[in-house]
């Protein structure tokens, strides 16, 4: 009968335990609301969104010296050039690459150079534009980011105040770095954040491809897992906390395109009403019109 008892009583534990499990890895799906085809510039690769005045604008990594603004059509979004600058002298080979934007009260525009390791300002209206922040690859290498070629900064969010920034490494590993700066002081605080609380598949890293930071809380595009999940500063480190899942829309068949092995999702943009995710194809055809290799945004309904 006592072992009778113990027997059930670690079937009634494996049960409990099962269903935590469930309950951690089953992430709420975000209900697609539109899928726009975007047209451009040829080349396009979308890379970063960011919202002002109720009009999202963007980056393509392969145009380093335009923001583009997104006009909506009624089944397809336009890549229109709202400010042409010219990039302050650098040392550098090859292009800038700009993986991230964000824009402040006064709609002036910064991004990150994935190349550069460094925060470009461009002022709205003028289009002049300046580094502000030093080259910031030693900051990362003591965190232990930046260890595989390409997969740097890939992300920039404003944390609603000015000059105070998070940007986020890509992948192997992946992290966040908060930037804080004044004309006294500058402050650089970086946090490695390769292990995830939501799934992967196997073989396929952790990442973060884009920040958000919407009405005091800071979102995070987990790419590789489909996710869009709040980040959270407890006890002086950040954690993943509630996610969205969208990866029943970037998989259905209607947008799949040839090579999925990773995902796709380059841009992150939040309001009150939506969540805006943008991809970049790199160029790939789509499976089910395969002569349709143009990107894609998602509109979704914002859940809370």
């Amino acid at each position: 009968m006592r072992l009778k008892k113990i027997c059930i009583l670690f079937l009634i534990v494996m049960t409990i335990s099962s269903c935590e499990f469930v309950q951690k890895n089953d992430i709420p799906e975000l209900s697609l609301k539109m899928a726009y085809r975007v047209n451009g510039p040829p080349h396009l690769q979308p890379s970063g969104l960011a919202i002002w005045q109720d009009t999202l604008f963007t980056i393509s990594d392969r145009h380093d010296s335009t923001i583009f603004f997104l006009d909506f059509q009624d089944s397809t979004v336009n890549f229109v050039p709202y400010i042409n600058f010219k990039v302050p002298s650098v040392k550098s080979l090859g292009r800038i690459d700009f993986e991230g934007i964000t824009v402040d009260s006064a709609g002036d525009f910064y991004l990150v150079s994935e190349a550069l390791f460094r925060i470009l300002k461009i002022e709205r209206d003028t289009g002049i534009s300046t580094w502000i922040s030093p080259d910031l690859k030693s900051f990362g290498k003591n965190a232990n980011l930046f260890q595989v070629r390409n997969a740097n900064f890939e992300g920039i969010t404003l944390l609603g105040h000015p000059n105070h920034f998070l940007l986020c490494a890509e992948r192997q590993p992946r992290g966040l770095m908060e930037i804080k700066f004044d004309a006294d002081s500058f402050m650089v605080e970086a946090f490695n954040m390769d292990s995830s609380i939501y799934k992967f598949q196997s073989g396929i890293p952790s990442d973060f491809a884009g920040l958000c930071y919407h009405d005091g809380k800071i979102y995070g595009l987990v790419r590789n897992a489909y996710v869009v999940c709040v980040l959270e500063l407890i006890h002086g480190k950040y954690r993943e906390a509630n996610g969205w899942s969208y990866a029943k829309t970037e998989r259905n068949p209607l947008y799949h395109y040839h090579n999925m092995k990773y995902g796709r999702a380059e841009g992150l943009c939040l309001d009150s009403k939506n969540v805006y995710i943008i991809l970049d194809n790199n160029g790939n055809y789509r499976t089910k019109r395969p002569h349709d290799n143009h990107p894609l945004l998602f509109v979704f309904e914002r859940p809370y």
